[in-house]
């Protein structure tokens, strides 16, 4: 079934400014580096999946509303003031965090982030991006959140988390794993659309410039009307092979996006600003 969305204007939210709070957590970050050890790994909490089994042990909302929050890196308050923002929101069923959850890949800033995001009242997940993976933090994430590449259904709706980090793997042929991708989107009797999230954009460098077209084609082949990344560190929608990508501002730009999807009515895609 073709779907094309149509873009709402951008919302501003009544939501305040909190107290700055970025010189205590960057100290508290500093601290934490001079102890840090790049064998230090977390115990497996497989942060993800425990939130898609959240997910499905509820009925689908209709019409499904997530949240897509851009790369956080050292942006603890503006992190804050999202998770605020996601809260007071009406009818959001889930939260996406599209990579760079940390800076420099390392176990304090996956805790601290950590501890930010808990604060949301809904089930959250993050996509791997490329600083993520900085210093052996790939291996972090694999403790915290699970797989690189994910997949789940809702509400007849099939969401694909995907690693599209070419460059931090030295752009071999399965970043991103176009085979696997390919099997997740086909045609099975349980999703009507899909919607592909990831860090690092198609028409960016540091996606693999080899498999940039055929990602492409293979999105569209599907029927994929809406893909979403960030990494860029601005709001930007491109058309490409009859495939609207969306990239989400970072954090520090006060800017999330919001997708919902009303059971079979065009994909809405609004930025809230705050």
């Amino acid at each position: 079934m073709s779907q094309r969305p149509h873009l709402a204007a951008s919302v501003r939210s009544p939501l305040g400014r909190a107290a700055p709070a970025a010189v205590a957590a960057l100290a508290v970050l500093l601290s934490g580096c001079l102890e840090y050890s790049p064998y230090a790994l977390p115990g497996e909490q497989g942060l993800n999946r425990k939130a898609v089994g959240s997910l499905l042990a509820t009925p689908p909302a209709e019409p499904l509303r997530v949240a897509l929050l851009g790369d956080t890196q050292l942006a603890f308050d503006e992190a804050e003031d999202a998770v605020r923002l996601v809260n007071a929101m009406d009818g959001v069923s889930f939260a996406i965090q599209l990579g760079d959850f940390t800076d420099m890949g390392l176990l304090r800033e996956y805790e601290l982030m950590q501890d930010v995001f808990e604060g949301l009242r809904v089930p959250w997940l993050v996509v791997l991006g490329n600083h993520d993976m900085l210093g052996g933090g790939d291996a972090i994430y694999d403790r915290l959140f699970g797989a690189r590449n994910l997949v789940f259904t809702w509400g007849r709706t099939r969401f694909v988390l995907l690693d599209t980090n070419g460059r931090e793997y030295g752009f071999p042929e399965d970043v991103p794993d176009l085979r696997w991708l390919d099997a997740q989107l086909a045609p099975d009797g349980e999703h009507d659309r899909a919607v592909v999230v990831a860090h690092v954009p198609p028409w960016h460098e540091d996606f693999n410039a080899a498999l940039r077209q055929p990602y492409l084609d293979l999105l569209a082949a599907h029927g994929v009307t809406d893909s979403f990344y960030a990494h860029v560190h601005h709001s930007e929608q491109r058309e490409e092979s009859g495939v609207r990508l969306w990239t989400a501002d970072a954090l520090t730009g006060r800017s999330i996006l919001l997708l919902t999807l009303p059971a079979g009515a065009d994909p809405v895609v609004e930025q809230v600003s705050w």
